[in-house]
Protein backbone atom coordinates (compact mmCIF):
# COMPACT_ATOMS: atom_id res chain seq x y z
CA UNK A 1 0.00 0.00 0.00
CA UNK A 2 1.61 3.27 -0.86
CA UNK A 3 1.97 6.22 1.79
CA UNK A 4 1.08 9.55 0.45
CA UNK A 5 0.93 12.76 2.00
CA UNK A 6 -1.84 15.03 1.31
CA UNK A 7 -1.43 18.52 2.63
CA UNK A 8 -4.74 20.89 2.53
CA UNK A 9 -4.45 23.96 0.00
CA UNK A 10 -5.46 26.36 2.93
CA UNK A 11 -2.00 25.40 4.96
CA UNK A 12 -0.12 25.27 1.28
CA UNK A 13 -1.22 28.63 -0.06
CA UNK A 14 -0.15 30.07 4.03
CA UNK A 15 2.69 28.31 4.11
CA UNK A 16 4.09 29.34 0.48
CA UNK A 17 1.75 32.31 -0.68
CA UNK A 18 -0.44 32.37 -3.88
CA UNK A 19 2.73 31.90 -5.90
CA UNK A 20 4.04 30.12 -7.50
CA UNK A 21 0.37 28.67 -8.86
CA UNK A 22 0.22 25.24 -10.27
CA UNK A 23 -0.05 25.47 -14.48
CA UNK A 24 -3.64 26.13 -15.55
CA UNK A 25 -4.81 25.84 -19.05
CA UNK A 26 -8.31 26.49 -20.20
CA UNK A 27 -8.59 24.56 -23.41
CA UNK A 28 -7.13 20.91 -24.34
CA UNK A 29 -3.39 21.44 -25.98
CA UNK A 30 -3.31 22.20 -29.65
CA UNK A 31 -2.76 18.49 -31.17
CA UNK A 32 -1.33 17.89 -35.08
CA UNK A 33 -4.63 15.73 -35.75
CA UNK A 34 -5.42 14.03 -39.15
CA UNK A 35 -8.72 12.73 -40.61
CA UNK A 36 -9.18 8.98 -40.71
CA UNK A 37 -12.48 6.66 -41.12
CA UNK A 38 -13.80 4.20 -39.00
CA UNK A 39 -12.82 1.31 -41.41
CA UNK A 40 -9.52 2.27 -41.41
CA UNK A 41 -8.98 2.47 -37.49
CA UNK A 42 -11.08 -1.21 -37.23
CA UNK A 43 -8.96 -2.51 -39.90
CA UNK A 44 -5.55 -1.37 -38.46
CA UNK A 45 -6.59 -2.73 -34.99
CA UNK A 46 -8.05 -5.76 -37.08
CA UNK A 47 -4.51 -6.66 -38.53
CA UNK A 48 -2.91 -5.87 -34.69
CA UNK A 49 -4.97 -7.76 -33.02
CA UNK A 50 -4.90 -10.84 -35.28
CA UNK A 51 -0.97 -10.87 -35.31
CA UNK A 52 -0.76 -10.50 -31.38
CA UNK A 53 -3.14 -13.13 -31.08
CA UNK A 54 -0.66 -15.11 -33.96
CA UNK A 55 2.41 -13.93 -31.68
CA UNK A 56 0.53 -15.63 -28.44
CA UNK A 57 -0.49 -19.22 -29.87
CA UNK A 58 3.45 -19.48 -30.99
CA UNK A 59 4.44 -18.21 -27.32
CA UNK A 60 2.54 -20.10 -25.35
CA UNK A 61 3.11 -23.09 -27.71
CA UNK A 62 7.40 -22.63 -26.65
CA UNK A 63 6.61 -22.82 -23.79
CA UNK A 64 4.53 -25.74 -23.44
CA UNK A 65 7.30 -27.36 -25.64
CA UNK A 66 9.94 -26.44 -23.01
CA UNK A 67 8.95 -25.06 -19.95
CA UNK A 68 10.60 -21.49 -18.84
CA UNK A 69 12.74 -22.35 -15.83
CA UNK A 70 12.80 -19.65 -13.20
CA UNK A 71 15.80 -17.80 -11.88
CA UNK A 72 16.70 -17.95 -8.18
CA UNK A 73 15.38 -14.92 -7.22
CA UNK A 74 12.08 -15.32 -9.84
CA UNK A 75 11.16 -14.99 -12.67
CA UNK A 76 12.31 -15.27 -16.36
CA UNK A 77 15.65 -14.30 -17.28
CA UNK A 78 17.41 -12.68 -20.34
CA UNK A 79 18.56 -16.24 -21.33
CA UNK A 80 15.20 -17.93 -21.77
CA UNK A 81 13.55 -15.25 -22.76
CA UNK A 82 15.91 -14.60 -25.33
CA UNK A 83 15.12 -18.78 -26.19
CA UNK A 84 11.52 -18.26 -26.13
CA UNK A 85 12.49 -15.18 -28.85
CA UNK A 86 13.59 -17.49 -30.86
CA UNK A 87 11.42 -20.50 -31.41
CA UNK A 88 8.82 -17.88 -31.80
CA UNK A 89 10.12 -15.39 -33.81
CA UNK A 90 8.36 -12.80 -32.25
CA UNK A 91 9.82 -9.58 -30.74
CA UNK A 92 11.29 -9.43 -27.29
CA UNK A 93 8.47 -6.61 -25.94
CA UNK A 94 5.74 -9.06 -27.50
CA UNK A 95 7.08 -11.84 -26.01
CA UNK A 96 7.26 -10.50 -22.42
CA UNK A 97 3.66 -8.98 -23.08
CA UNK A 98 2.11 -12.47 -23.96
CA UNK A 99 4.13 -13.75 -21.31
CA UNK A 100 2.61 -11.10 -18.68
CA UNK A 101 -0.93 -11.04 -19.76
CA UNK A 102 -1.05 -15.06 -19.96
CA UNK A 103 0.15 -14.95 -16.53
CA UNK A 104 -2.32 -12.59 -15.14
CA UNK A 105 -5.37 -14.52 -17.06
CA UNK A 106 -4.64 -17.71 -15.23
CA UNK A 107 -2.86 -19.68 -18.51
CA UNK A 108 0.65 -19.87 -17.05
CA UNK A 109 1.47 -20.52 -13.43
CA UNK A 110 4.34 -21.68 -10.89
CA UNK A 111 4.89 -25.33 -10.38
CA UNK A 112 6.59 -24.77 -7.12
CA UNK A 113 9.65 -26.36 -8.87
CA UNK A 114 11.15 -22.89 -10.74
CA UNK A 115 9.12 -23.72 -13.69
CA UNK A 116 6.29 -21.95 -15.51
CA UNK A 117 4.06 -24.62 -16.95
CA UNK A 118 0.63 -24.47 -18.69
CA UNK A 119 -2.51 -24.74 -16.77
CA UNK A 120 -5.95 -26.39 -17.43
CA UNK A 121 -6.98 -22.87 -18.40
CA UNK A 122 -4.62 -23.05 -21.41
CA UNK A 123 -5.84 -26.43 -22.91
CA UNK A 124 -9.73 -24.10 -22.62
CA UNK A 125 -8.27 -21.06 -24.00
CA UNK A 126 -6.81 -22.92 -27.27
CA UNK A 127 -10.56 -24.35 -27.40
CA UNK A 128 -11.98 -20.84 -28.07
CA UNK A 129 -12.42 -18.58 -31.22
CA UNK A 130 -9.81 -15.70 -31.41
CA UNK A 131 -12.21 -13.75 -30.15
CA UNK A 132 -12.59 -15.84 -27.13
CA UNK A 133 -8.70 -16.02 -26.77
CA UNK A 134 -8.26 -12.23 -27.02
CA UNK A 135 -10.54 -11.35 -24.76
CA UNK A 136 -9.07 -12.65 -21.62
CA UNK A 137 -5.42 -11.34 -22.51
CA UNK A 138 -6.90 -7.66 -23.37
CA UNK A 139 -8.55 -7.79 -20.03
CA UNK A 140 -5.56 -8.97 -18.04
CA UNK A 141 -3.46 -6.09 -19.71
CA UNK A 142 -6.37 -3.46 -18.92
CA UNK A 143 -6.38 -4.05 -15.22
CA UNK A 144 -2.43 -4.62 -14.88
CA UNK A 145 -0.77 -2.23 -12.17
CA UNK A 146 2.37 -2.45 -13.80
CA UNK A 147 3.72 -1.96 -17.52
CA UNK A 148 4.54 -5.31 -18.51
CA UNK A 149 7.21 -4.43 -21.08
CA UNK A 150 9.39 -1.95 -19.00
CA UNK A 151 12.66 -3.85 -18.95
CA UNK A 152 14.51 -0.78 -16.94
CA UNK A 153 16.05 -2.16 -13.53
CA UNK A 154 13.41 0.89 -11.54
CA UNK A 155 11.99 -1.72 -9.48
CA UNK A 156 10.77 0.25 -6.78
CA UNK A 157 7.53 2.89 -6.23
CA UNK A 158 9.81 4.75 -4.01
CA UNK A 159 12.07 6.16 -6.90
CA UNK A 160 15.03 4.68 -8.33
CA UNK A 161 17.24 2.12 -6.27
CA UNK A 162 21.11 2.80 -6.61
CA UNK A 163 21.64 -0.75 -5.17
CA UNK A 164 19.25 -2.77 -8.07
CA UNK A 165 21.13 -4.69 -9.92
CA UNK A 166 21.62 -3.80 -13.64
CA UNK A 167 20.01 -5.50 -16.59
CA UNK A 168 16.99 -6.07 -17.94
CA UNK A 169 13.91 -6.46 -14.92
CA UNK A 170 12.82 -10.71 -15.46
CA UNK A 171 9.69 -11.50 -16.68
CA UNK A 172 7.32 -12.67 -14.63
CA UNK A 173 8.92 -11.36 -11.62
CA UNK A 174 7.27 -10.25 -8.20
CA UNK A 175 6.67 -6.64 -8.60
CA UNK A 176 5.39 -4.14 -6.55
CA UNK A 177 2.29 -3.10 -7.61
CA UNK A 178 2.09 0.18 -8.80
CA UNK A 179 -1.41 2.24 -9.03
CA UNK A 180 0.24 4.59 -11.55
CA UNK A 181 0.75 2.60 -14.15
CA UNK A 182 -2.99 1.47 -14.30
CA UNK A 183 -3.64 5.32 -13.58
CA UNK A 184 -1.80 5.90 -16.59
CA UNK A 185 -3.57 3.82 -18.58
CA UNK A 186 -6.63 4.94 -17.86
CA UNK A 187 -5.73 8.65 -19.11
CA UNK A 188 -4.26 7.35 -22.18
CA UNK A 189 -7.55 5.54 -22.96
CA UNK A 190 -9.63 8.61 -21.65
CA UNK A 191 -7.62 10.79 -23.63
CA UNK A 192 -7.60 9.12 -26.80
CA UNK A 193 -11.44 8.94 -27.12
CA UNK A 194 -11.48 12.48 -26.21
CA UNK A 195 -10.03 13.14 -29.99
CA UNK A 196 -13.46 12.67 -31.51
CA UNK A 197 -14.80 10.40 -33.65
CA UNK A 198 -12.51 10.09 -37.14
CA UNK A 199 -9.89 12.23 -35.66
CA UNK A 200 -6.42 10.63 -35.07
CA UNK A 201 -2.94 11.89 -33.70
CA UNK A 202 -0.50 12.07 -36.60
CA UNK A 203 1.80 9.22 -36.27
CA UNK A 204 4.65 10.76 -38.59
CA UNK A 205 4.97 13.07 -36.16
CA UNK A 206 5.76 13.34 -31.77
CA UNK A 207 2.92 10.68 -31.26
CA UNK A 208 4.67 10.05 -27.66
CA UNK A 209 4.65 13.68 -27.16
CA UNK A 210 0.83 14.64 -28.30
CA UNK A 211 0.08 11.72 -25.90
CA UNK A 212 1.73 13.12 -23.02
CA UNK A 213 0.36 16.74 -23.70
CA UNK A 214 -3.44 15.17 -23.69
CA UNK A 215 -2.69 12.73 -20.66
CA UNK A 216 -1.43 16.46 -18.56
CA UNK A 217 -4.96 18.10 -19.90
CA UNK A 218 -7.18 15.46 -19.82
CA UNK A 219 -5.78 13.69 -16.53
CA UNK A 220 -3.80 16.40 -14.59
CA UNK A 221 -3.59 14.04 -11.80
CA UNK A 222 -2.64 11.07 -13.62
CA UNK A 223 1.02 10.12 -12.52
CA UNK A 224 3.20 9.06 -15.22
CA UNK A 225 4.03 5.90 -13.94
CA UNK A 226 4.66 5.63 -10.20
CA UNK A 227 7.65 3.36 -10.54
CA UNK A 228 9.36 6.24 -12.23
CA UNK A 229 7.10 9.52 -11.09
CA UNK A 230 9.70 12.26 -9.81
CA UNK A 231 8.39 13.34 -6.39
CA UNK A 232 9.80 16.97 -6.86
CA UNK A 233 7.58 19.38 -8.19
CA UNK A 234 8.71 22.37 -9.74
CA UNK A 235 5.33 23.77 -11.38
CA UNK A 236 6.91 22.87 -14.75
CA UNK A 237 6.18 19.00 -16.73
CA UNK A 238 9.38 17.16 -17.33
CA UNK A 239 7.76 16.39 -20.69
CA UNK A 240 10.67 14.20 -21.82
CA UNK A 241 9.87 12.14 -18.39
CA UNK A 242 6.11 11.68 -19.44
CA UNK A 243 6.96 10.48 -23.03
CA UNK A 244 10.09 7.80 -21.71
CA UNK A 245 7.06 7.24 -19.44
CA UNK A 246 4.39 6.52 -22.05
CA UNK A 247 6.89 4.95 -24.55
CA UNK A 248 6.11 1.48 -23.30
CA UNK A 249 2.82 1.72 -22.21
CA UNK A 250 1.35 3.33 -25.95
CA UNK A 251 3.75 0.59 -28.07
CA UNK A 252 1.58 -2.25 -26.01
CA UNK A 253 -1.75 -0.33 -26.64
CA UNK A 254 -0.47 -0.71 -30.60
CA UNK A 255 0.47 -4.87 -30.30
CA UNK A 256 -2.79 -5.25 -29.07
CA UNK A 257 -4.52 -3.58 -31.41
CA UNK A 258 -6.11 -0.92 -28.39
CA UNK A 259 -4.38 2.46 -30.59
CA UNK A 260 -4.84 2.33 -34.04
CA UNK A 261 -3.24 4.53 -36.87
CA UNK A 262 -3.31 7.06 -33.73
CA UNK A 263 -6.72 6.76 -32.52
CA UNK A 264 -8.33 4.90 -30.14
CA UNK A 265 -9.78 1.36 -31.84
CA UNK A 266 -13.17 -0.02 -31.25
CA UNK A 267 -11.14 -2.68 -29.17
CA UNK A 268 -9.97 -0.10 -26.67
CA UNK A 269 -13.26 1.55 -26.58
CA UNK A 270 -14.31 -1.64 -25.32
CA UNK A 271 -11.46 -1.67 -22.74
CA UNK A 272 -12.33 2.03 -21.61
CA UNK A 273 -15.94 0.84 -20.70
CA UNK A 274 -14.40 -2.11 -18.80
CA UNK A 275 -13.28 0.54 -16.42
CA UNK A 276 -16.32 2.52 -15.93
CA UNK A 277 -18.96 -0.09 -15.93
CA UNK A 278 -17.73 -3.33 -14.08
CA UNK A 279 -21.04 -5.24 -15.72
CA UNK A 280 -19.00 -5.39 -18.45
CA UNK A 281 -17.37 -9.12 -18.68
CA UNK A 282 -14.56 -11.07 -20.61
CA UNK A 283 -18.19 -12.05 -22.85
CA UNK A 284 -19.15 -9.02 -23.60
CA UNK A 285 -15.45 -8.30 -24.89
CA UNK A 286 -15.05 -11.09 -26.72
CA UNK A 287 -18.71 -9.99 -28.86
CA UNK A 288 -16.80 -6.64 -29.29
CA UNK A 289 -13.74 -8.45 -30.58
CA UNK A 290 -15.55 -11.30 -32.86
CA UNK A 291 -17.00 -8.05 -34.71
CA UNK A 292 -13.85 -6.58 -35.27
CA UNK A 293 -11.28 -9.89 -36.25
CA UNK A 294 -11.78 -11.49 -39.01
CA UNK A 295 -13.94 -14.99 -39.29
CA UNK A 296 -11.17 -17.56 -38.58
CA UNK A 297 -9.16 -19.84 -41.53
CA UNK A 298 -10.25 -22.85 -41.58
CA UNK A 299 -8.45 -24.05 -44.50
CA UNK A 300 -4.97 -24.41 -45.73
CA UNK A 301 -2.75 -23.61 -48.74
CA UNK A 302 -0.16 -27.24 -48.71
CA UNK A 303 2.82 -26.79 -50.22
CA UNK A 304 5.66 -28.91 -51.83
CA UNK A 305 8.40 -26.49 -52.89
CA UNK A 306 11.16 -27.46 -51.28
CA UNK A 307 9.80 -28.33 -48.03
CA UNK A 308 5.88 -29.86 -47.77
CA UNK A 309 4.25 -27.02 -45.18
CA UNK A 310 0.73 -25.76 -44.60
CA UNK A 311 0.05 -22.14 -45.09
CA UNK A 312 -3.39 -20.33 -43.51
CA UNK A 313 -4.18 -16.85 -44.05
CA UNK A 314 -5.18 -14.25 -40.98
CA UNK A 315 -6.44 -16.48 -37.64
CA UNK A 316 -7.13 -19.84 -37.46
CA UNK A 317 -9.98 -21.58 -36.12
CA UNK A 318 -9.38 -23.88 -33.08
CA UNK A 319 -9.90 -27.39 -35.01
CA UNK A 320 -7.63 -26.30 -37.56
CA UNK A 321 -4.50 -25.43 -35.49
CA UNK A 322 -5.40 -28.31 -33.25
CA UNK A 323 -5.26 -30.50 -36.17
CA UNK A 324 -2.01 -28.63 -37.56
CA UNK A 325 -0.25 -28.74 -34.67
CA UNK A 326 -0.83 -32.38 -34.62
CA UNK A 327 0.34 -33.02 -37.69
CA UNK A 328 2.75 -30.83 -38.65
CA UNK A 329 5.44 -28.44 -36.88
CA UNK A 330 4.89 -24.94 -36.09
CA UNK A 331 7.80 -22.81 -38.06
CA UNK A 332 9.96 -20.75 -36.13
CA UNK A 333 9.87 -17.40 -38.42
CA UNK A 334 5.75 -17.16 -39.20
CA UNK A 335 4.32 -17.72 -36.09
CA UNK A 336 0.78 -19.42 -36.11
CA UNK A 337 0.74 -18.83 -40.32
CA UNK A 338 3.32 -21.65 -41.24
CA UNK A 339 3.33 -25.22 -40.62
CA UNK A 340 6.29 -27.76 -41.67
CA UNK A 341 4.79 -31.49 -42.31
CA UNK A 342 8.19 -33.72 -41.63
CA UNK A 343 8.34 -37.51 -41.49
CA UNK A 344 8.81 -36.85 -37.54
CA UNK A 345 5.49 -34.71 -36.94
CA UNK A 346 3.38 -37.80 -39.69
CA UNK A 347 5.08 -40.28 -36.92
CA UNK A 348 3.82 -38.29 -33.98
CA UNK A 349 0.37 -38.40 -34.92
CA UNK A 350 0.88 -42.24 -36.01
CA UNK A 351 1.93 -42.92 -32.65
CA UNK A 352 -1.76 -41.45 -31.39
CA UNK A 353 -3.58 -44.77 -32.81
CA UNK A 354 -4.37 -42.48 -36.37
CA UNK A 355 -3.84 -44.65 -39.94
CA UNK A 356 -2.73 -43.06 -43.02
CA UNK A 357 -6.10 -42.87 -44.46
CA UNK A 358 -7.68 -41.20 -41.36
CA UNK A 359 -4.61 -38.47 -41.88
CA UNK A 360 -5.26 -38.27 -45.23
CA UNK A 361 -8.93 -37.42 -44.65
CA UNK A 362 -8.28 -34.74 -42.14
CA UNK A 363 -6.04 -33.00 -44.46
CA UNK A 364 -8.64 -33.04 -47.34
CA UNK A 365 -10.97 -31.46 -44.95
CA UNK A 366 -8.97 -28.85 -44.24
CA UNK A 367 -7.02 -28.22 -48.14
CA UNK A 368 -8.75 -25.26 -49.85
CA UNK A 369 -8.38 -27.37 -52.97
CA UNK A 370 -9.93 -30.83 -53.92
CA UNK A 371 -7.06 -32.54 -54.39
CA UNK A 372 -4.06 -33.13 -52.09
CA UNK A 373 -0.51 -32.57 -53.47
CA UNK A 374 1.12 -36.33 -54.57
CA UNK A 375 4.67 -35.32 -52.92
CA UNK A 376 2.03 -34.74 -49.47
CA UNK A 377 0.40 -38.25 -49.89
CA UNK A 378 3.35 -39.87 -50.70
CA UNK A 379 4.93 -38.19 -47.28
CA UNK A 380 1.88 -39.71 -45.39
CA UNK A 381 1.52 -43.46 -47.00
CA UNK A 382 5.81 -43.50 -46.66
CA UNK A 383 5.73 -42.61 -42.97
CA UNK A 384 2.42 -44.75 -42.21
CA UNK A 385 4.82 -47.81 -43.80
CA UNK A 386 7.80 -47.01 -42.10
CA UNK A 387 5.36 -47.19 -38.85
CA UNK A 388 5.63 -49.96 -36.78
CA UNK A 389 8.22 -51.77 -38.35
CA UNK A 390 10.29 -52.33 -35.53
CA UNK A 391 7.97 -52.93 -32.04
CA UNK A 392 8.70 -53.22 -28.32
CA UNK A 393 6.96 -55.19 -25.36
CA UNK A 394 7.49 -55.47 -22.20
CA UNK A 395 6.58 -58.81 -21.03
CA UNK A 396 6.28 -59.72 -17.12
CA UNK A 397 7.91 -63.21 -18.40
CA UNK A 398 9.86 -64.47 -21.75
CA UNK A 399 10.00 -68.29 -22.53
CA UNK A 400 12.04 -69.79 -24.87
CA UNK A 401 12.99 -72.91 -26.20
CA UNK A 402 15.03 -74.65 -29.21
CA UNK A 403 12.20 -77.10 -28.84
CA UNK A 404 9.40 -75.65 -31.10
CA UNK A 405 7.48 -78.94 -30.46
CA UNK A 406 7.37 -78.17 -26.71
CA UNK A 407 6.66 -74.41 -27.45
CA UNK A 408 3.62 -75.23 -29.13
CA UNK A 409 2.22 -77.68 -27.03
CA UNK A 410 2.61 -75.06 -24.28
CA UNK A 411 0.99 -72.54 -25.50
CA UNK A 412 -1.99 -74.61 -27.21
CA UNK A 413 -2.50 -76.36 -23.15
CA UNK A 414 -5.70 -75.67 -21.44
CA UNK A 415 -3.93 -75.59 -18.07
CA UNK A 416 -1.94 -72.86 -18.69
CA UNK A 417 -4.92 -70.71 -19.98
CA UNK A 418 -4.47 -68.69 -17.04
CA UNK A 419 -1.25 -67.58 -17.96
CA UNK A 420 -2.36 -65.42 -21.08
CA UNK A 421 0.63 -67.03 -23.12
CA UNK A 422 1.17 -64.92 -26.28
CA UNK A 423 3.22 -66.86 -29.61
CA UNK A 424 6.08 -63.95 -30.43
CA UNK A 425 8.10 -66.47 -32.82
CA UNK A 426 7.92 -70.35 -32.60
CA UNK A 427 10.28 -70.79 -29.66
CA UNK A 428 9.29 -67.34 -27.78
CA UNK A 429 6.16 -66.95 -25.91
CA UNK A 430 5.34 -64.04 -23.34
CA UNK A 431 3.13 -63.64 -20.15
CA UNK A 432 2.10 -61.21 -18.50
CA UNK A 433 2.27 -62.61 -15.04
CA UNK A 434 5.44 -62.50 -13.11
CA UNK A 435 8.48 -65.36 -13.43
CA UNK A 436 7.55 -66.83 -9.89
CA UNK A 437 3.70 -67.50 -11.15
CA UNK A 438 4.82 -68.73 -14.26
CA UNK A 439 7.39 -70.95 -13.44
CA UNK A 440 4.69 -72.34 -10.71
CA UNK A 441 2.05 -72.80 -13.13
CA UNK A 442 4.53 -74.69 -15.67
CA UNK A 443 5.76 -77.07 -12.90
CA UNK A 444 2.16 -78.09 -11.63
CA UNK A 445 1.73 -78.89 -15.58
CA UNK A 446 4.31 -81.32 -15.27
CA UNK A 447 6.73 -79.27 -17.24
CA UNK A 448 10.73 -78.59 -15.61
CA UNK A 449 11.26 -74.96 -16.49
CA UNK A 450 14.46 -73.60 -14.66
CA UNK A 451 14.78 -69.37 -14.11
CA UNK A 452 17.12 -67.63 -16.37
CA UNK A 453 19.37 -64.24 -15.96
CA UNK A 454 19.17 -61.48 -18.16
CA UNK A 455 22.43 -62.59 -19.48
CA UNK A 456 20.79 -66.60 -19.96
CA UNK A 457 22.65 -67.87 -17.38
CA UNK A 458 20.82 -69.63 -14.79
CA UNK A 459 19.06 -68.26 -11.51
CA UNK A 460 20.17 -71.06 -8.97
CA UNK A 461 17.19 -71.91 -6.35
CA UNK A 462 18.18 -72.74 -3.19
CA UNK A 463 15.15 -73.31 -0.56
CA UNK A 464 14.98 -71.12 2.40
CA UNK A 465 14.67 -73.28 5.57
CA UNK A 466 11.72 -72.29 7.88
CA UNK A 467 13.46 -71.39 10.69
CA UNK A 468 12.53 -69.17 13.82
CA UNK A 469 14.63 -66.19 14.79
CA UNK A 470 16.28 -66.78 17.80
CA UNK A 471 14.59 -65.38 20.60
CA UNK A 472 16.08 -62.62 22.92
CA UNK A 473 18.31 -63.85 26.17
CA UNK A 474 15.74 -62.19 29.10
CA UNK A 475 16.66 -59.31 30.61
CA UNK A 476 18.26 -58.69 33.88
CA UNK A 477 19.15 -56.22 36.33
CA UNK A 478 22.28 -54.10 35.68
CA UNK A 479 24.66 -52.70 37.91
CA UNK A 480 23.94 -49.90 40.10
CA UNK A 481 25.47 -46.44 38.31
CA UNK A 482 27.82 -44.83 40.05
CA UNK A 483 27.45 -41.83 42.44
CA UNK A 484 28.65 -38.92 39.83
CA UNK A 485 31.49 -36.67 41.18
CA UNK A 486 30.68 -33.19 41.53
CA UNK A 487 33.46 -31.97 40.95
CA UNK A 488 34.03 -33.43 37.60
CA UNK A 489 30.85 -32.06 36.42
CA UNK A 490 31.75 -28.79 37.34
CA UNK A 491 34.52 -28.59 35.40
CA UNK A 492 32.78 -30.24 32.42
CA UNK A 493 30.48 -27.38 32.70
CA UNK A 494 32.97 -24.85 33.34
CA UNK A 495 35.10 -26.03 29.96
CA UNK A 496 32.15 -25.77 27.93
CA UNK A 497 32.69 -23.68 24.96
CA UNK A 498 29.10 -21.99 24.94
CA UNK A 499 28.28 -22.98 21.35
CA UNK A 500 23.94 -22.82 21.09
CA UNK A 501 21.92 -25.02 19.30
CA UNK A 502 20.53 -22.79 16.11
CA UNK A 503 17.40 -21.36 16.89
CA UNK A 504 14.24 -22.01 14.74
CA UNK A 505 13.72 -19.50 12.38
CA UNK A 506 10.48 -17.52 12.35
CA UNK A 507 8.93 -17.21 9.17
CA UNK A 508 9.95 -13.61 8.68
CA UNK A 509 13.70 -14.52 9.63
CA UNK A 510 13.65 -17.19 7.17
CA UNK A 511 12.58 -14.91 4.21
CA UNK A 512 15.34 -12.27 5.12
CA UNK A 513 17.80 -15.12 5.86
CA UNK A 514 17.55 -15.94 2.30
CA UNK A 515 18.78 -12.11 1.15
CA UNK A 516 20.57 -10.76 4.26
CA UNK A 517 23.63 -12.77 4.18
CA UNK A 518 25.74 -10.27 6.86
CA UNK A 519 23.46 -10.53 9.24
CA UNK A 520 24.10 -13.36 12.17
CA UNK A 521 21.03 -14.98 13.94
CA UNK A 522 20.62 -12.12 16.57
CA UNK A 523 21.10 -9.80 14.61
CA UNK A 524 18.18 -11.56 11.99
CA UNK A 525 15.93 -11.93 14.84
CA UNK A 526 15.91 -8.29 15.70
CA UNK A 527 15.04 -7.27 12.61
CA UNK A 528 12.34 -9.80 12.26
CA UNK A 529 10.73 -8.77 15.71
CA UNK A 530 11.01 -5.27 14.49
CA UNK A 531 8.96 -6.28 10.83
CA UNK A 532 6.57 -8.12 12.77
CA UNK A 533 5.61 -5.31 15.26
CA UNK A 534 6.18 -2.80 13.56
CA UNK A 535 8.75 -1.08 15.86
CA UNK A 536 11.61 1.38 15.23
CA UNK A 537 15.33 0.23 14.87
CA UNK A 538 18.33 1.16 13.67
CA UNK A 539 20.43 -0.23 10.95
CA UNK A 540 24.23 -0.20 9.65
CA UNK A 541 24.09 0.06 5.66
CA UNK A 542 26.70 -0.06 3.37
CA UNK A 543 25.98 -0.10 -0.49
CA UNK A 544 28.43 -1.74 -2.40
CA UNK A 545 32.15 -0.37 -1.76
CA UNK A 546 30.68 2.89 0.65
CA UNK A 547 31.41 3.09 4.09
CA UNK A 548 28.98 1.76 6.76
CA UNK A 549 26.10 4.42 7.66
CA UNK A 550 23.54 3.98 10.37
CA UNK A 551 20.29 4.44 10.08
CA UNK A 552 17.32 4.88 12.19
CA UNK A 553 14.01 3.45 10.78
CA UNK A 554 10.54 3.02 11.01
CA UNK A 555 7.02 2.16 9.83
CA UNK A 556 9.14 -0.84 7.70
CA UNK A 557 7.89 -2.97 4.76
CA UNK A 558 9.30 -6.37 3.33
CA UNK A 559 9.31 -6.99 -0.70
CA UNK A 560 12.64 -9.30 -1.02
CA UNK A 561 15.52 -8.31 -1.87
CA UNK A 562 14.30 -4.91 -0.84
CA UNK A 563 13.55 -2.86 2.68
CA UNK A 564 11.23 -0.02 2.35
CA UNK A 565 11.02 2.13 5.69
CA UNK A 566 11.29 6.12 6.56
CA UNK A 567 14.03 7.30 7.96
CA UNK A 568 14.67 9.06 11.08
CA UNK A 569 16.72 11.77 10.05
CA UNK A 570 14.79 12.82 6.59
CA UNK A 571 11.12 11.13 7.61
CA UNK A 572 11.06 9.73 3.89
CA UNK A 573 10.59 6.73 2.01
CA UNK A 574 14.02 5.18 1.78
CA UNK A 575 14.94 1.86 0.04
CA UNK A 576 17.73 -0.57 1.41
CA UNK A 577 18.83 -3.69 -0.64
CA UNK A 578 18.70 -6.35 2.35
CA UNK A 579 22.52 -7.75 1.58
CA UNK A 580 24.10 -4.78 2.26
CA UNK A 581 22.42 -4.38 5.96
CA UNK A 582 25.60 -5.58 8.34
CA UNK A 583 24.23 -4.95 11.79
CA UNK A 584 21.27 -4.24 13.19
CA UNK A 585 20.75 -2.45 16.65
CA UNK A 586 19.07 -3.95 19.73
CA UNK A 587 17.05 -0.28 20.54
CA UNK A 588 16.87 2.93 18.40
CA UNK A 589 19.52 4.93 19.03
CA UNK A 590 17.91 9.14 20.65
Amino acid sequence: MERETQLPAEVLIALRGPEPAAPFHPRPPQTLLTAVTSQQITEAASAAAVTFLAQAATVLHACVQQPPALLKDGGIGTRELTRITKASGCTPAAVRLVLECAHAAGLLAHDGQQRILATTAYDAWTARDPAGQYAPLALAWRMMRFTPTRTTPIATRYGTDDDAPGGPTPALASRVECEGCRATRTALLDSAAALGPQQALDTADDLLGAFADLLAWYRPRARFCACTEKYSYSGKRDRDHEKAALAPLVREAELLGVLAQGALSPLGAALRHHDTDPALNETELATCAQQVLPPPAETARFHTDPDVTATVDGVCSPRLAALLDQLADRAVRHPAFLWHITPASLRRALDTGHTADDLLHALRGIADTTVLPERLTDLVREAADAHGRVRLTTPASLLHSTDTALIAEIAASDRLTPLSLRVLAPTVLTSPLPGVTVLAALRDAGYAPIDEEHDGASRLERPTPNRHPLLPAPRTAGPAPEAPDLADLAEVLLSATGDMPVPRLSPTEQVLARDAQHLDPPALRRLAHALDNALETAITYAPGAGRPTTHTIHSLELDPPYLYAWTGTDDEVSTFHLSHIQDVDAEAPA
